[in-house]
């Protein structure tokens, strides 16, 4: 089994160190989509090479950018290429992006939320761009915040990708919590955990971006719930109502879903006038119509979410949260 290891200064961890490593991720998977945009708000491109994961076949994800059936600096054509060349890997074991290769190929990283707060913390002395997404004196509360995401994570994959989501209704009302809290949130403040933006808003916006390029058919939309206590975390005195999608809403969403994790819908006619002759999205022309990435609908899914909307297309439309190789994957 391969060892994987945090970066640090302390015994046993890696050291920052620029043109050293490079990151390995899949624009399809959010769990890597969150390490790319902290990569990116922190201005760690120079720094941390990037490989790109934009395809998917029988063997996982492989590198198909540049006309290319490999990965030109990694020499391999799929991500379980790569640990199938790593000693330490057996067969059966995970092969999970995103990942840390050092100089060698060797796999040293591979958890995502330690790749987030690793390249905010320790890798600081290395960032080009000026950003406070973990305060030190916020530590507590972030980490408190970022404990609700993680549960309304939980519930957005167990209630999309479940084979059957029509037969479990609690994972429906999870993730219709989970919503009616973020949404509640957001109605407060500009970001999920205040006026300024921080790392938790990285770790709920990589998720719900998937949602989002999906399309799920949101109709139907419910107002029947209660009022959400948004400041069980924040700590504040203002409480505002939340929406809530109906059970057959998220069990729409969760088929639509749960179909393929990797196939997205098919880009509307209204959006392929965004993209250039190779294909590649015109990001100017997205911002004059008005546009989000996945603009079939306008975002249609998240309607029912009027605040979490307004915050997702905001940030979307910056390439720094999503990049033309993930618009165009995920599209």
């Amino acid at each position: 089994m391969i060892t994987f290891r945090r970066f640090g200064i302390e015994p046993g961890c890696i050291v920052p160190e620029k043109d050293q490593y490079r990151l390995v991720v899949s624009p399809l998977c959010p769990w890597c989509r969150r390490v790319a945009i902290t990569r990116r708000l922190t201005g760690l491109e120079g720094a941390i090479a990037l490989s790109e994961s934009t395809g998917v076949d029988q063997d996982g994800f492989v590198f198909t950018a540049d006309s290319l059936s490999f990965d030109p600096t990694l020499r391999v054509r799929s991500v379980r290429e790569l640990y199938r060349r790593q000693p330490e890997w057996k067969i059966g074991e995970p092969t999970a992006v995103p990942l840390i290769v050092d100089k060698a190929h060797r796999i040293v990283a591979a958890e995502s939320g330690h790749l987030m707060m690793d390249f905010i913390t320790q890798w600081s002395s290395l960032h080009t761009r000026s950003t406070n997404l973990y305060p030190q004196g916020e530590r507590e509360r972030l980490d408190a915040i970022d404990r609700r995401i993680d549960t309304l994570i939980a519930a957005t994959v167990s209630a999309a990708y479940s084979a059957n989501p029509s037969c479990d209704s609690d994972r429906q009302a999870a993730l219709c919590d989970g919503l009616d809290w973020a949404d509640a949130q957001l109605s407060l403040h500009s970001y999920i955990a205040g006026k300024e933006l921080r790392e938790s808003d990285i770790r709920l916006f990589a998720n719900l971006t998937s949602l989002v390029a999906h399309n799920p058919d949101m109709t139907g939309v419910e107002q029947a719930r209660p009022s959400f206590d948004a400041l069980s975390v924040t700590g504040g005195d203002k409480q505002e109502p939340a929406c809530c999608a109906s059970s057959q809403v998220l069990q729409t969403a969760g088929e639509n879903l749960a179909k393929d994790s990797c196939q997205m819908r098919t880009a509307s006619a209204t959006m392929s006038t965004t993209r250039t002759e190779g294909g590649q999205v015109n990001v100017e022309s997205l911002e004059k119509a008005g546009l989000t990435p996945f603009d079939n609908n306008d975002c249609e899914c998240l309607m029912p979410w009027p605040n979490l909307r307004k915050w997702w297309i905001d940030l979307a439309k910056d390439p720094l949260w999503l990049s033309e190789t993930e618009i165009c994957a995920l599209g």
